[in-house]
């Protein structure tokens, strides 16, 4: 916060705007959507003042999210309307990798919607994308994908490629040079442990544990860690859970 009031006292709107956003991301972090909503609102107002920021659509993919997590659909999908046509102004290349990268957010809006037959699709098609991608930077929306076809999979009845996702994705996840896809795994492998066949409890809570310390904090607005965290407080108890959880915490 220090550095966004740096930058607000220059003036400097592009510096503004990614403060705003990276403050955006920590509060999502905390499920603090109302913060978020608010930051990332003003922040593309900044980016848009800038008069030449070409990922506008970046901001408005954000604010679908978050208002898909405070309930808002319709206001989630107006805000991917708007993103898709700032993706149609951008070149073709550049408007097709936005496009992957907003299939990811798409599927989140759609399975808080309840559509899991929509976000299965989105799933599939963002992986589709990247498998056509020759670099590895589109690694971390492949896992992503992956994580996330796995828990629609799973709702859906398809245990076989809900763990055939999942087997998919922690490789990717475990070789990736940045933490944050290896935690996501990691939440939605809880789930599976405590939600399928005879459950795992203990191990759903140790999973959690770990994928806090890698991430460096719990991601109270993922689809998936808080319903493993309570499935598993559930199971266990209080006590039990949290030892569970500090010993993945120590992992």
């Amino acid at each position: 916060s220090d550095l966004l009031e740096g930058f607000r006292a220059v003036g400097d709107k592009y510096l503004i705007a990614i403060a705003l956003m990276s403050l955006a991301e920590y509060a999502e972090l905390r499920a603090d959507h109302e913060t978020a909503l608010a930051l990332l609102t003003e922040g593309r107002t900044a980016g848009a003042e800038t008069g030449d920021w070409a990922d506008l659509w970046y901001f408005d993919g954000m604010l679908a999210a978050v208002r898909a997590r405070l309930g808002d659909v319709d206001g989630a999908r107006d805000d991917l309307t708007r993103a898709a046509r700032g993706m149609a102004a951008l070149a073709t290349g550049a408007g097709g990798d936005a496009t992957t990268w907003l299939g990811a957010v798409a599927a989140e809006v759609a399975w808080r919607s309840g559509d899991f037959e929509e976000a299965r699709r989105y799933s599939a098609d963002t992986l589709a994308a990247v498998s056509a991608k020759p670099t590895v930077w589109w690694r971390p929306y492949q896992i992503a994908a992956l994580v996330r076809l796995a828990m629609i999979c799973r709702i859906l009845g398809d245990e076989a490629k809900c763990r055939s996702s999942l087997a998919e994705a922690l490789p990717l996840a475990a070789e990736w040079y940045e933490h944050p896809p290896l935690a996501a795994a990691l939440d939605a492998v809880a789930v599976y442990a405590v939600r399928t066949g005879d459950g795992n409890a203990a191990a759903a809570a140790k999973l959690l544990g770990a994928a806090h310390t890698i991430r460096g904090a719990f991601d109270e607005s993922s689809l998936d860690a808080p319903v493993a965290r309570s499935a598993a407080r559930d199971a266990l108890g209080e006590a039990a859970f949290d030892a569970a959880y500090a010993a993945g915490r120590e992992l």
